[in-house]
């Protein structure tokens, strides 16, 4: 190193802040760019109380992205327990800049789909058309963690589950036949469970159609499953 001849960077000028070994170790290859580039701007504006209130405009801007981006690794964040959000009206009723809060890390959280903190990705290995399928529904192709029991699964494990699932999907909701690829059903089915944040949350959807006379004639695919959690979840609030 003595005949390095940059100037390398002064430490002890206060123009750093603090980002957690784990996040960056561990969190980021789960959570991927988006959040990574909401934490890093979360943790530039935090303050002693690690709470900052930057704008979706101005984390954009820091970025070069767009509003969606920010807005999408909010969101991340927030499911996997890194950050809270916090709005607040004025007199007037409008709203001023969301308050997030850092979550000390022995409090973050991981979801169904989420990759093995542990394992070790061949970055050379081009994937195979259903590991891109479950990189897209958010599954691991090696190991993945099943949120209800808190245990780790083998890939092997978890795509029983799927089956069994839809069987279950199958059986309650007799869809017709058709030709589409098992390898896509299971891709929708694999996006229900992360939408409904787990097997046993889908179990509920198919229950709600299986009783409501309405969504049962609109439900006859995997796909129409998935496309309709949403409004099938309103619904049962309404």
């Amino acid at each position: 190193m003595k005949n390095v001849n940059e100037k390398i960077r002064n430490i002890k000028k206060k123009e750093k802040f603090f980002i957690n070994d784990k996040y960056l170790d561990s969190y980021a290859k789960i959570c991927r760019y988006k959040a990574t580039l909401v934490y890093v701007s979360l943790c530039r504006h935090s303050n002693k109380d690690q709470t900052c209130f930057p704008s979706i405009e101005l984390m954009a801007k820091q970025h070069n992205v767009g509003r969606d981006t920010i807005m999408d690794g909010v969101k991340i964040l927030i499911r996997h327990n890194i950050i809270k959000k916090i709005r607040i009206r004025k007199t007037n009723k409008q709203w001023l800049n969301n308050t997030y809060i850092l979550i000390d890390k022995s409090k973050w959280k991981t979801q169904v789909g989420d990759i093995d903190l542990g394992s070790h990705v061949d970055k050379n290995k081009k994937p195979d058309r259903q590991e891109q399928l479950n990189r897209v529904a958010g599954i691991d192709s090696n190991e993945t963690h099943d949120k209800e029991t808190n245990i780790k699964v083998t890939n092997n494990g978890y795509l029983n589950k799927i089956d069994e699932l839809m069987r279950y999907a199958k059986d309650k909701l007799k869809f017709p036949e058709s030709h589409i690829p098992e390898h896509k059903n299971k891709f929708y089915i694999s996006l229900c469970i992360n939408k409904c944040d787990g097997i046993e949350g889908v179990k509920n959807i198919i229950d709600i159609v299986y009783e409501s006379g309405n969504w049962k004639d609109k439900i006859n695919s995997f796909e129409s499953l998935y496309s309709n959690i949403v409004n099938i979840k309103v619904q049962k609030k309404e």
